[in-house]
């Protein structure tokens, strides 16, 4: 990671501004080929949206959570309301405090209120964080997978300034953004917030410079750092999509060669 230099646009540079398909803003990093940049080939500069890792989380990873571990905490939650013959929806219907007061009525045993009050935060407002262990452990585990870059749909990186402590950002595969080349130009030199608000839904649509004083090109990935994102990006792209092994032979091949 180096800094910026002033007027310079090639691959691995990182900008402040990227619009994100929710009207948000994210940095983006410039994945097209340097040859191509450098020679002027195309009027359009591919780029990929970088996330701080803790907005990361907190979306995707977030919903990842929910989807892996989700239903079995909400079967948890469900069969201890039916133990005690309460509607499994009482949560939905009647909210948490009103739930466990029909619940304490019912003499709710000690073992099953302590297992129902752990699953609070994920009942009342999907917290995950403070959520149960199977919870806890599922975004550990996606966390591992971040850092040891084995998604396929993503890459980690531990900072995007040359200046910052590890914060660790994602580089995500699922939305390519592309950028007319003048943009970026403008963005190398220093873009200011007047003459984007001027043209913002029109010439800048697709960069978002709300809150911010001005757009810049402020470090670079270097060699081979981008060329290895670059490569793990088009491999994301150019997977093909082939058949899984049919259950009778996976049962086979697991009775000849699983150690029972």
């Amino acid at each position: 990671m180096t800094k910026a230099k002033f007027g310079e646009l090639t691959q691995g540079a990182i900008f402040n501004c990227l619009r994100t398909p929710d009207a948000g803003r994210s940095y983006g990093v410039v994945v097209s080929a340097r040859c191509d940049i450098a020679h002027r080939k195309s009027k359009t500069v591919l780029c990929l949206p970088i996330l701080p890792l803790k907005d990361w989380m907190s979306t995707v990873g977030k919903q990842e959570v929910i989807l892996q571990a989700g239903k079995s905490v909400e079967k948890i939650a469900s069969d201890i309301l039916e133990k005690y013959t309460i509607a499994k929806e009482s949560f939905q219907i009647y909210g948490y405090d009103s739930t466990i007061e029909i619940l304490k009525i019912k003499n709710i045993k000690k073992n099953d209120l302590d297992c129902i009050e752990s699953l609070k935060p994920y009942i009342e407002e999907k917290d995950i964080i403070k959520s149960n262990k199977q919870m806890k452990e599922v975004h550990n585990r996606i966390l591992d997978s971040l850092w040891r870059n084995s998604r396929l749909d993503s890459h980690f990186i531990e900072r995007i300034k040359t200046d910052e402590d590890c914060v660790g950002y994602i580089i995500d595969f699922t939305q390519p953004i592309t950028l007319n080349r003048t943009i970026l130009d403008e963005l190398s030199l220093g873009l200011d917030k007047l003459k984007y608000d001027r043209d913002k839904s029109g010439k800048y649509s697709n960069i978002n410079l709300d809150n911010l004083s001005e757009g810049e090109i402020f470090s670079t990935l270097q060699s081979p750092y981008i060329e290895h994102i670059l490569q793990r990006f088009t491999s994301y792209y150019s997977r093909i999509g082939t058949s899984d092994i049919s259950k009778i032979d996976f049962q086979n091949l697991k009775g000849k060669y699983e150690i029972a």
